[in-house]
């Protein structure tokens, strides 16, 4: 296979306005003389394909084009290409006799895009596709055409279309589908773009010893020696796919694969070659019974926040989303007069609640985990107060049995690493701090936030292409998410 540089179709420039690429000009006509405005119409094509087949003298194209004004009834699409025979210039697509069946395909308001085949005996040296906004006019929209060249070689890889048959569940029927082959186009996308194949499958025969053929998966084109003939009718159709009318009767049942002569039809005529369907492997269980110790749980979420004051809407509303808790009404960490709650006053005021509501939960027959973000100012003290108030309910709940607390974790506004084991043991606490002396083959579990929630080094990048960002872990703390949003917007 021959194939020229595939490149992604580039949005390009409309000729005709000096460079001002994807724009169209709009002329207003009033009283006072002629205005000129240009607005973006953001057009470019999305697919601009075109591919060569020598085995069938045909040069496909297959294109979508999109543009949010000036595509109309009046728009074509035009193809280029050049042979060692000459130029065919810019021609309308619907000027060329398709070698297939194109269906008119329906994108949307503002797309365009279809398919067609062109005969082409010898190979093009070059293939361009554009837009022409009104048949009349100059205006065209040119995109970078990716040219494939395909040569000549096995049917299952140098052909555009391959035939191939699959069973049913009990092995009984056969249905024979055919299956578009390009090297840049996936089988749904040319099927999208409305080309359309007929094919033919006759001569249809059980086969005792299917070909195996590491590099032809779906055995196109390759040999079967004698089948036995069943006398089946043939089958033909330009749809996806069609089924045999018959069943396998019970003497065949035991032999493997069927084998069929497939006929389809491209520039050069009719072409024949075999094609094999495969009956179902036998397959049995790896595992008779497979137990999954993963049950869902229930959380029960919490918003820690100041109520009289606002500390960062962005950040908050990032926490927020994080946890997936929207509509959740704070827990205030002030009073109504605006001052901090005490660390004593806060750690019975939230155990009170975390007790109260796990009762009311529990009832439901699951599991629960309290999922809890905690939105403050750099304050450690207010972290380790939270940690203090956690404790006294997972203690309580890692001697229940189902249904009962399994654990907690807590996104918090800065880096903080747990002290108490007990706690660090069924809570996970994000972001934290990375001991540069942790050893990892003797972490505790009340060091496994350490691991999984820690924060990048500060001056750490990202290059993307020309361009450095700085690293965002999926939890960060305040400062490093803020910076980011400052940076990048």
């Amino acid at each position: 296979m021959l194939r020229r540089p595939a490149q992604a179709p580039a949005r390009r420039r409309p000729r005709g306005l000096g460079g001002l690429g994807g724009l169209l000009i709009a002329l207003a006509l009033g009283l006072g003389g002629c205005k000129v405005g240009l607005t973006d119409v953001d057009a470019g094509f999305v697919v601009a394909d075109a591919t060569w087949f020598a085995e069938e003298a045909t040069l496909f194209v297959f294109y979508e084009v999109q543009a949010a004004q000036g595509l109309g009834a009046e728009s074509q699409i035009e193809l280029r290409y050049v042979t060692d025979d000459g130029v065919v210039d810019w021609t309308p697509l619907d000027a060329f006799a398709p070698v297939h069946r194109h269906l008119p395909v329906d994108c949307g308001p503002n797309t365009r895009c279809g398919s067609t085949s062109v005969t082409l005996p010898l190979p093009p040296r070059e293939v361009a596709l554009r837009l022409r906004y009104h048949r009349e006019g100059s205006l065209t929209l040119d995109p970078e055409t990716r040219l494939n060249l395909v040569g000549p070689g096995d049917p299952h890889t140098n052909r555009s279309l391959l035939v191939y048959g699959v069973f049913t569940a009990d092995d009984r029927s056969v249905q024979w589908r055919a299956r578009h082959v390009f090297p840049t186009l996936r089988n749904q996308e040319v099927e999208r773009l409305g080309l359309r194949r007929r094919f033919i499958v006759d001569d249809i025969g059980t086969e005792a010893s299917p070909p195996e053929l590491e590099t032809n998966a779906y055995r196109y084109g390759a040999p079967c020696p004698a089948p036995r003939a069943l006398g089946w009718g043939p089958v033909e159709t330009d749809a996806r796919a069609a089924f045999s009318d018959e069943t396998l009767p019970d003497d065949a049942l035991a032999d493997p694969a069927l084998c069929a002569q497939a006929t389809v039809f491209d520039a050069n005529g009719p072409f024949t070659t075999t094609a094999v369907a495969r009956k179902n492997p036998e397959v049995r269980p790896a595992f008779p019974l497979l137990r999954s110790p993963i049950r869902e749980v229930t959380p029960l979420h919490y918003l820690l926040a100041p109520c009289r004051r606002t500390i960062s809407a962005s950040h908050r509303a990032m926490q927020i989303q994080r946890l997936l808790m929207d509509g959740v009404e704070p827990f205030c960490l002030d009073d109504a007069a605006g001052d901090p709650l005490d660390a004593d006053t806060l750690i019975e005021a939230l155990d009170a609640r975390l007790q109260a509501d796990v009762e009311a939960a529990r009832a439901e027959g699951g599991d629960l985990v309290i999922a809890l973000a905690l939105h403050h100012d750099a304050n450690p003290t207010l972290s380790a107060t939270l940690e203090r108030g956690l404790a006294p309910l997972l203690s309580r709940e890692a001697n229940r049995n189902t249904p009962r607390v399994v654990g907690a974790f807590v996104l918090d506004s800065y880096a903080y690493t747990v002290a108490d084991p007990a706690v660090g043991a069924r809570a996970l606490w994000c972001p934290s701090e990375l001991d540069p002396d942790l050893d990892p083959e003797t972490i505790s579990a009340a060091a496994l936030s350490s691991l999984v929630c820690a924060l990048p080094a500060a001056d750490l990048r990202l290059s993307l292409g020309p361009f450095d960002l700085g690293a965002l872990p999926i939890l960060p703390d305040r400062r490093k998410y803020l910076d980011f949003i400052d940076l990048y917007s």
